[in-house]
This record gives C-alpha cells, sequence and structure tokens, in this order.
C-alpha cells in the first residue's frame, strides 16, 4: 500500500515515515535510513523522522551520527 502511494505521491513524508518504520522492524537498517531521510527531505521540521533514523542509526552502531539526529529532534521542541 504504501509503494502504490508512494508511485502516486512520491512527496509524501508520512508514507516515507511509515514505510521506514516498516523497513526499521523488518531489520531492513539501510532501506529505513533512506526512507526516514526522504520523509525529513519532505517535511524538514519533522521530529519524530529525525528521532526515529537516531534510533536506526544507534542499531547500526554509528553513534556520532545517531546522536546529531536525537539532538536535532530535540531542538525542534520533540
Amino acid at each position: 500500500i504504501l509503494h502504490k502511494e508512494l508511485a502516486e505521491n512520491p512527496e509524501d513524508a508520512g508514507a516515507w515515515y511509515y514505510l521506514a518504520g516498516a523497513q526499521r522492524l523488518q531489520e531492513k537498517l539501510d532501506d529505513a535510513i533512506v526512507s526516514y531521510t526522504k520523509s525529513i527531505q519532505y517535511l524538514p521540521e519533522y521530529g519524530d523522522a529525525y528521532l526515529r533514523r537516531g534510533i536506526v542509526w544507534f542499531k547500526k552502531g554509528d553513534y556520532l551520527v545517531a546522536a546529531l539526529d536525537f539532538e536535532f529532534a530535540s531542538s525542534l521542541n520533540y
């Protein structure tokens, strides 16, 4: 369903966000990072996308990048 939505509306930040969440739960961490990044690209003030992308970076062991996403999410008053 999400792939169909994104084929029709490729700038749908919410669809990218939910796709990233599904990918994260399936341990497709690199795909999840790409999808969260797309969500952020289309909705730059979406703090939850930064937070969750940070969680994925953390799971991958890239703690510095994770911390940057966490800090940016907090700067958005998330």
